[in-house]
């Protein structure tokens, strides 16, 4: 049977120690020899190697001590000052495993839950290749009548983001390229109503204004009802020209795969010729393809977004910084509230040692916790070497008795993270509050000025 690595360190620990007690005479017998071995090996490899590590020591020890004492004096070997020490390395031999054994169990928690997310990808990866498929498809259909290869690839690379402003643009620019589109829009549906994200006229692309449109009115109304391309020559036997004036000539839904409802492209103007069934199909297959993009892209968001904490700091993300940020300064514009941000700022931070980085913050967040209230949100901020704070409903002299401790307290502790060097740690805490006349979060962090060294 293969032994376990911590058994033959462990043995090979003690014997080491062992041989130097009978090889060298004055080598002098101290139970912190043993301690090494317990704390070593205990933290190293977790419960069960603690334990066994402290019963070796325990067993070695005392056969070494009572070698080692006096013959005159053996008596006095049965004392608990010798007798204690070998029963405290199998507690702490165990207590430390224990701890250890937690922390291993995390990592292995954390790893599985990387494998998930790994396998999560890789289901997007799936279905990117088939939206490659159809893409290509798309390819051989067009490409003898509107254009080269060449161009026709660049386009579709367009599609390909996980970004969705990216995709809208990339989307209104194929159609403007390759079915010679003049004028479109594209709509998502938002609280129940068609918003406006990208719209493109002439070639020139550019974001969706605050407007919005009904989806059970007119030619959209009939694509959101029928679930497929519309045009105006289609319905005008069966609607009113009054109903249809000012309106696009054709309209297309935008599907998830199980069928639910994304949104709309309409198709606004558009040269004659181009106003044929060929047109129709083609529309068709570039707004199946764009659905398939856009679900894609809003799965990974999704995803991204439920990772709201730093697991290994214990701080929040930046994503969830700016999206809390956002929410409480809504929430203090509307009922006149304080607000007050805090951005802590590490100095010459590409010289702080990589090893120490992690500690450090997770020091740090500790300081700023513990002086902290717990409505208060500690994160990461948009660089790596800065930590934000949220303070709702806090502003002025409280704020400032919050910081004066922060920095006393990070003063004390007198970090030296910095490589080759024995200077103390040195920060800035950039501030800003709430003023009535600011209309987003942006002009807060705008607001954000630097205050004394920490």
């Amino acid at each position: 049977m293969k032994l376990k690595p911590s058994f033959v360190e462990t043995g090979f620990a003690l014997a080491f120690i062992t041989a130097l007690y009978f090889v060298l005479p004055e080598f002098k017998l101290h139970s912190y020899y043993f301690w090494i071995v317990v704390l070593l090996i205990s933290s190293r490899y977790g419960l069960i190697a603690g334990v066994f590590s402290g019963l070796a020591s325990a067993l070695v020890f005392p056969i070494l001590l009572y070698a080692s004492i006096d013959k005159k004096a053996l008596e006095t070997f049965w004392d608990m000052k010798y007798l204690l020490e070998p029963f405290l390395f199998i507690f702490l031999g165990g207590l430390l495993g224990q701890l250890s054994q937690e922390k291993m169990n995390k990592i292995s928690e954390m790893e599985g839950q990387a494998q998930q997310l790994t396998r999560r990808v890789s289901t997007i990866e799936t279905e990117l290749a088939i939206s490659e498929k159809g893409r290509k498809e798309l390819e051989k259909r067009i490409v003898g009548q509107l254009t080269t290869i060449t161009t026709l690839y660049e386009s579709a690379k367009k599609l390909e983001s996980f970004k969705l402003a990216d995709i809208y643009f990339g989307a209104l620019d194929i159609l403007s390229e390759h079915l010679e589109v003049e004028k479109c829009s594209l709509y998502i549906l938002e609280n129940q109503l068609l918003t406006l994200k990208a719209r493109s006229e002439f070639g020139k692309i550019s974001e969706g204004e605050a407007k919005t449109i009904s989806k059970t009115e007119g030619l959209v109304g009939i694509a959101v009802e029928t679930q497929k391309v519309v045009s105006i020559r289609e319905v005008l036997s069966s609607l009113e020209f009054s109903k249809l004036k000012g309106g696009p000539l054709m309209a297309g839904p935008l599907l998830r795969k199980d069928g639910s409802f994304i949104g709309v492209i309409t198709i606004d103007q558009l040269p004659f010729i181009r106003f044929t069934p060929y047109t129709i199909k083609i529309f068709s297959i570039i707004l199946d393809w764009l659905s398939l993009s856009i679900e894609n892209a809003t799965y990974v968001q999704t995803v991204q977004s439920r990772n709201i904490q730093d697991e290994i700091i214990g701080i929040y993300t930046y994503p969830y910084f700016k999206q809390r940020l956002k929410e409480e300064f809504l929430r203090t514009k509307k009922y006149s509230l304080p607000l007050s941000l805090f951005v802590f700022k590490l100095k010459e931070f590409e010289r702080i040692d990589a090893k120490k980085l992690i500690p450090l913050f997770k020091s740090l967040h500790l300081i700023l916790k513990n002086n902290l209230r717990d409505i208060d949100l500690i994160a990461q901020y948009e660089s790596q070497d800065s930590l934000a704070v949220i303070f709702p409903t806090l502003h002025g002299s409280e704020l400032q008795k919050i910081k004066l401790k922060v920095t006393q307290d990070l003063g004390s502790y007198a970090f030296r993270p910095y490589q080759n060097s024995d200077r103390v740690l040195e920060t800035e805490i950039y501030e800003a509050s709430f003023q009535p006349s600011m209309q987003s979060e942006a002009d807060l962090i705008q607001a954000l000025t630097a205050s004394p060294q920490a």
